[in-house]
């Protein structure tokens, strides 16, 4: 009867160390998923300052470009 109860404790504190194990490894892949959404949130920033630079550069000098900042297909 000893023999059983040792085979559950042991079993539980497996049981507990692989639920601890899974526990920290979601949050590792939830930090990355951060990472990459601030990275890519960075990205598009930096894309967005470029492109109102440009246009304000349009606007003071109150000309045109002379491509359509490659959505027009001339």
């Amino acid at each position: 009867m000893m023999v059983v109860c040792d085979d559950q404790i042991n079993v539980e504190k497996i049981k507990q160390l692989k639920i601890e194990q899974l526990k920290n490894k979601e949050a590792e892949v939830q930090k990355t998923v951060a990472q990459k959404k601030a990275s890519i949130e960075a990205q598009r920033e930096k894309g967005k300052v470029a492109v109102d630079d440009k246009a304000e550069k349009y606007r003071a000098t109150n000309t045109l470009p002379k491509t359509c900042f490659g959505i027009c297909k001339d």
